[in-house]
């Protein structure tokens, strides 16, 4: 079993990987492992807030679309994912897991899926009126917390390690 080498980023520890295959980089509180690029204002965006005990690592998956995006919370942190490109996604959850060498999949630890499809959306809308033009924006703004209660109003399914790292 491998164990994710993270030691507390606030205290500006290294992480040491246990061997050769587990990722050596030191994440901090709501670092993404993809590039984003900046994009318009008023994209969708999706809150996660970690009430659990632990670090958790959350990956918001297109299902249409090749978009994929995946953020590490601290335990007991809040932290947001700007900028969605519109359109129908699923969410997974990584906890107390270890990333692969290349930073990017994953090589263990307890991996949920989010039942459903989570849609986000940018709608601008633009009506003529006596004044002029008017123009409203208006996007998705999603919001989990992630903790564990039974019968809670959302239910997760444990999911393969080869499902969680596709693409």
């Amino acid at each position: 079993m491998k164990i994710f080498a993270f030691l507390a980023a606030l205290a500006g520890i290294q992480a040491h990987p246990q061997d050769a295959g587990t990722c050596i980089r030191t994440f901090s509180h709501g670092d993404e492992l993809e590039v984003v690029l900046p994009s318009e204002e008023m994209m969708p965006r999706l809150v996660v807030k970690n009430d659990n005990s632990g670090f958790a690592f959350v990956r918001l998956r297109g299902i249409d679309s090749a978009q994929l995006r995946t953020v590490f919370v601290e335990a007991g942190r809040t932290v947001t994912l700007e900028n969605i490109v519109p359109g129908r996604y699923e969410i997974l959850v990584a906890y107390r897991g270890s990333l692969a060498a290349d930073c990017h999949n994953f090589a263990g630890g307890q991996l949920e899926r989010f039942e459903g499809v989570y849609e986000f959306e940018r709608i601008k809308e633009t009506e003529q009126t006596s004044e002029g033009t008017i123009t409203k924006i208006s996007a998705t703004v999603g919001e989990i917390t992630l903790y564990e209660v039974e019968d809670g109003n959302v239910e997760t399914k444990e999911v393969s390690l080869e499902y969680f790292n596709q693409p």
